[in-house]
């Protein structure tokens, strides 16, 4: 095969993780021509390949499912006559929520479809030709919504399109209970496979492949691709931790000053913390927790915009690397930190029970912890340079799993 078309529908942040996830995976390619579809309005992205091509395309589905930016005001008046009409008071604002989030995941599961149809359709100045036996379409971040309307694309062109769908463990947003949900879809693709596309499907968690191995036969792992590089053994130990990624609730930002007055408590060493504040609201305010960090005097507060090289800078003057998410969002999910991690040898204390954090327990890459209290002990365990270097040295062995996978899921 020797045409690649990357489909990345989450393409949004500013903070330039999603640009180095893809920067990774393209690397392991030996794809001829490299297309990658991303949302309008998304940052833009320069590869110094020549064979790599940029196309903004795509609906901007996630912000308009989390933030709602596509529930307009008179849809709003709409919705809220119908249940004053039909529905006592107790009920409106759920049944609001409910019928909104339909609308808007079926507008923008449309909107897709026919924003990848005219691309496909329409390619006359581009060296694509959908019709060849020699072209891939890649998810590395696929959600239901995207990949239903991959799928409705694909089926025009018959077993000649291959497909590959890395699934990142997202449930929660892009989905419809019976409509547009992991089950139905699994069963489509699993259907699909049997009469001759060619379809692979992976997880981006060992945690998550195992759940999804319940409904399709076949699953791989391909978490995200790592270069470990020894950034840490030449400065000595510091006793830095740092919270980066930028706050939000489902990161577990309002659980820091909680941590942090344990481990000042209940460390024998003295620990000094970094945290990087939160770019976009996301509907929470963090004003108290915000006064309560700084009102320690061993917490540095970072903008909430940080720029890939000064996130780097950051990452790589601390020790610890704390990752508090919460167990409910990141059941299944991994973490671009922690890639960042292994890849400069920062250790990693997770909150157990998340996909990225059984990772971390199965390879021996950091620490999980089930209560904060555990914390300062994890840390006291630290200390010792023995400790620190069996987990480098696991890190740069849990690298190479990373690579290959990676590759062999990209070759062509």
């Amino acid at each position: 095969m020797t045409q690649l078309c990357i489909i990345e529908p989450s393409f949004l942040s500013r903070s330039g993780h999603v640009e180095d996830s893809l920067r990774e995976f393209i690397a392991l390619s030996d794809a001829k021509n490299i297309h990658i579809l991303v949302p309008r309005g998304a940052p833009t992205i320069n590869f110094s390949n020549s064979n790599v091509r940029v196309h903004h395309i795509l609906p901007n589905t996630y912000s308009s499912l989390i933030l709602g930016t596509m529930y307009s005001f008179p849809t709003q008046k709409i919705f809220r006559f119908i249940s004053h009409l039909f529905l006592p008071l107790r009920m409106r604002g759920n049944f609001n929520r409910r019928l909104a989030h339909v609308v808007l995941f079926i507008r923008s599961y449309f909107l897709t479809t026919r924003s990848l149809r005219a691309f496909f359709t329409d390619t006359s100045s581009l060296d694509i030709r959908v019709s060849d036996t020699n072209f891939l379409i890649v998810s590395l971040n696929a959600d239901c919504l995207t990949s239903f309307a991959v799928i409705r694309l694909i089926r025009r062109y018959g077993n000649r399109v291959s497909l590959r769908l890395r699934f990142i463990g997202v449930l929660e947003n892009f989905r419809l209970p019976y409509i547009f949900d992991m089950s139905r879809l699994l069963k489509i693709l699993n259907r699909m496979h049997r009469q001759g596309f060619g379809i692979e499907i992976a997880a981006e968690t060992s945690r998550y492949a195992n759940y999804l191995l319940e409904k399709y036969p076949s699953i791989s792992v391909v978490p995200q691709p790592s270069s470990f590089r020894v950034h840490r053994k030449s400065r000595a130990f510091s006793r830095q931790i740092s919270v980066l990624g930028g706050a939000r609730a489902d990161k577990g930002f309002e659980d820091t000053p909680e941590i942090f007055v344990a481990i000042n408590a209940l460390a024998k060493a003295r620990w000094s913390f970094k945290v990087q504040e939160s770019g976009e609201s996301w509907g929470f305010r963090y004003d108290e927790t915000i006064w309560r960090l700084r009102s320690m005097k061993n917490v540095s507060m970072l903008p909430g915009y940080l720029p890939r090289k000064e996130y780097e800078k950051e990452l790589l003057h601390s020790d610890i690397a704390l990752l508090p998410y919460s167990v409910g969002t990141y059941k299944f999910r991994g973490s671009q930190i922690l890639s960042d991690c292994i890849s400069f040898g920062i250790i990693p204390i997770a909150i157990a029970n998340t996909g990225f954090g059984e990772t971390i327990r199965k390879y021996g890459i950091g620490f999980t912890y089930s209560s904060v209290h555990q914390i300062p002990t994890l840390l006291d365990e630290l200390g010792s340079p023995k400790r620190r270097i069996e987990i480098l040295s696991n890190m740069q062995a849990y690298s190479k799993i990373t690579q290959t996978s990676a590759t062999k899921f990209m070759q062509l």
